[in-house]
């Protein structure tokens, strides 16, 4: 079946309304007002300005994962931003796979570890699992959740049915991508993907992981070709691969993070690699990039407001907080 291509005059409408949106989300100047706060409940007040009601610490985790639910939602009654939601949503269909598929393994119960923010509804995941009926569910976690389950089994390995899974979740949201029509879409994606392989190639050379195991890692689908890393499985060898790349930045410091552990800028380089390409974007009135741009900013105001609330009552240092906020481009 041809899939519909969209204009970018389709996104009229729902890129003003994201627009107007984003102004109201934290900035600079408000993450440093929370950081300042003495206290969880005078942040909590502080984000009455960014569109949250009060709440007590309890309650932390059910609202941002109600926010972050109710946009998806909101976006997904659009038949030209759905796959767009899918692109981010979807990570939390993978994340709730890995988990049943391990637990079943196991024989535990990791239902408190599922989230309830992906395309499919936990709940709905937790029963269709338990009864083997996974049939009713859409086609690329049906087909996932079975042959993890044999992979599993197979394999008795945890660490690389992860990795199984993660090749799937890729190759899905690149397929979601690819939907959209969206050459910048795709290209995020893409840049997703070689983000993952830059920083799998370091830490499976840290840690003396073999060739093969590299090559059982990688991900398919990015604009780097790993091909030679896989074979020579050095330092040198990924820097000169990714040099060049808007990974540049990154493969620098793939020495330092191999041989001397300075891993923490070299994860910073490459959260900044993808903020860059988004940063493409900023200048675009409407379209489908304006979708994806806000998504990405809903998804960084969400890991800072629970990093910076979650230090509050841990009592951590409000600069040391600042400095895990770098990870996130916030």
């Amino acid at each position: 079946m041809t899939k519909k291509k969209f204009k970018d005059t389709d996104y009229l409408s729902i890129s003003a309304a994201l627009r107007a949106r984003e102004a109201r989300m934290p900035d600079e100047a408000s993450i440093d007002r929370l950081l300042a706060c003495e206290s969880f409940d005078d942040a909590v007040k502080l984000l009455a300005d960014h569109g949250y009601l009060e709440f007590a610490p309890a309650q932390l985790n059910d609202v941002l994962n109600d926010h972050r639910r109710e946009i998806y939602t909101q976006l997904e009654n659009e038949e030209h931003t759905r796959p767009i939601v899918e692109v981010f949503a979807k990570k939390y269909d993978y994340h709730n796979i890995k988990v049943l598929v391990k637990a079943e393994s196991l024989g535990t119960d990791g239902k408190s570890l599922l989230s309830d923010v992906g395309t499919v509804n936990k709940d709905r995941f937790i029963e269709l699992c338990s009864r083997n009926e996974t049939d009713s569910l859409p086609s690329p976690l049906n087909t996932v959740i079975k042959d993890a389950r044999n992979f599993m089994s197979a394999t008795g390995d945890p660490q690389r049915t992860d990795i199984f899974i993660d090749k799937a979740y890729f190759a899905d949201i690149l397929d979601a991508a690819a939907s959209t029509g969206s050459d910048f879409i795709t290209g995020y994606v893409k840049t997703l993907i070689d983000s993952a392989n830059i920083r799998t190639a370091v830490r499976c050379i840290r840690t003396g992981k073999t060739a093969a195991f590299l090559s059982e890692a990688v991900i398919g689908g990015g604009t780097v070709s790993m091909g030679r890393v896989c074979k020579s499985m050095t330092s040198e060898t990924v820097k000169r691969s990714f040099s060049g790349s808007i990974f540049d930045g990154a493969a620098k410091l793939v020495h330092g993070a191999v041989e001397a552990g300075a891993m923490s800028e070299f994860e910073l380089k490459c959260d900044a690699a993808v903020g860059g390409y988004l940063s493409k974007a900023s200048l675009i009135s409407f379209g489908p990039e304006a979708v994806l741009t806000y998504l990405s900013k809903l998804e960084n105001e969400i890991t800072a407001i629970r990093m910076i609330l979650t230090g509050k009552l841990s009592g951590i240092d409000p600069e040391v907080l600042r400095e895990r906020l770098r990870a996130i481009n916030v």
